[in-house]
């Protein structure tokens, strides 16, 4: 926009127009960021955090095999010969749907009593089913061999330790695995001396701040319709192309794309029928999400649904995204021109049937 001076009008220009209104200029300009903003946001990733603090958490004692200590306000662990602890814990997940992409899920507890050197903490991923008032060094379930995560504790007291968690979180969440948390062991146990071990609040401890959380950042499946340049773009000519952009689908997977006439109303089992140039193939890559194209022009007029097939079966799953279940996810129509050269068209005969008339 620029502006020029007529006489004591003052002019802004717009391309090859002229506003004189200056409300209209601001209106438009205001319109113009607001649409901007708009686009970046639409192109953000939909990733949500939450931080659930545990539903069971104990420490066993290999000296007190048969005790119980699921009501200690702390969590222990050690390692000293035959007297070595341990740490259960896990979380409850049920607010968070098995169809999400976890991009990142960390185990935090705090620790504020350190060992005297510096230990390696091991976290295994628990089997076999415990309860807070139940669990025993006798009594523990079975865990994973292979270590989830480890972490060095240093000698420094008073800081929060963290461990990744991701791949198990993943599988709890999407029923791979039972969620039955994790156990915190020291790598080397049954150290001969006995000072090398490290406590953390636990859930009842009094110290609310501090209590053990797991942090998880997730994506929500979901799929839009978008212009080459991934900007989101519902309403296309006949003469574009066609892509689409879907996150929170499962990682490192073959998924199918398919174009199909919009309906509002959704049940599994649905048949999935394409409309487009073909059913499109595409890798989700490790973060579950793609970016492709999903029908050259020409497109055929009419308004259209984008479907994830994830299972690949040809049918519509309850799980899988649509753009979108309930609106149109993307209207195919003519270009200005195509419709309005015909429709002068018909007007002129109309005017001069008109006039013959008359």
């Amino acid at each position: 926009m620029q502006r020029v001076k007529r006489g004591a009008r003052d002019v802004r220009r717009i391309g090859k127009y002229e506003m004189r209104s200056p409300c209209l200029c601001i209106v438009i300009e205001v319109c113009s960021v607001l649409v901007m903003l708009g686009i970046f946001l639409m192109s953000m990733a939909s990733a949500e955090t939450v931080v659930i603090h545990p539903s069971a958490d104990a420490h066993v004692y290999q000296g007190k095999a048969d005790k119980n200590y699921g009501n200690k306000t702390w969590l222990q662990v050690k390692s000293k010969m035959n007297k070595n602890y341990r740490t259960f814990i896990k979380f409850d997940l049920s607010s968070i749907q098995h169809t999400v992409t976890i991009t990142s899920a960390r185990l935090l507890l705090y620790m504020y009593k350190a060992p005297n050197t510096s230990r390696i903490y091991d976290v295994h991923r628990v089997t076999g089913h415990w309860t807070e008032t139940g669990i025993t060094w006798n009594s523990q379930p079975s865990v994973t061999v292979s270590l989830t995560d480890s972490n060095s504790t240093g000698i420094k007291k008073n800081k929060w330790l963290e461990w990744d968690v991701t791949s198990d979180v993943q599988g709890f969440v999407n029923g791979s695995y039972i969620n039955e948390g994790w156990m915190l062991k020291d790598r080397y146990e049954n150290a001969p001396k006995s000072h090398n071990w490290s406590r953390f609040r636990s859930k009842e401890s009094k110290y609310t701040a501090h209590h053990p959380q797991l942090v998880i950042i997730y994506t929500v499946r979901n799929v839009t319709s978008c212009d080459g340049n991934g900007l989101r773009k519902d309403i296309f000519d006949l003469s574009d192309d066609v892509y689409c952009k879907a996150e929170g689908l499962p990682p490192s997977s073959y998924v199918d794309i398919y174009v199909v006439n919009n309906k509002d109303n959704w049940q599994a089992g649905d048949a999935l029928n394409d409309v487009s140039d073909g059913v499109d193939t595409s890798f989700t890559g490790s973060n579950g999400s793609i970016f492709t194209k999903i029908w050259s022009a020409p497109l055929t007029q009419g308004s259209y649904d984008i479907v994830i097939d994830v299972n690949r079966n040809g049918k519509w799953d309850i799980d899988e995204p649509i753009d979108s279940k309930v609106d149109v996810g993307f209207e195919a129509i003519p270009e200005f021109p195509t419709v309005a050269i015909p429709l002068f068209i018909l007007l002129l005969l109309i005017f001069f049937f008109h006039r013959k008339r008359f």
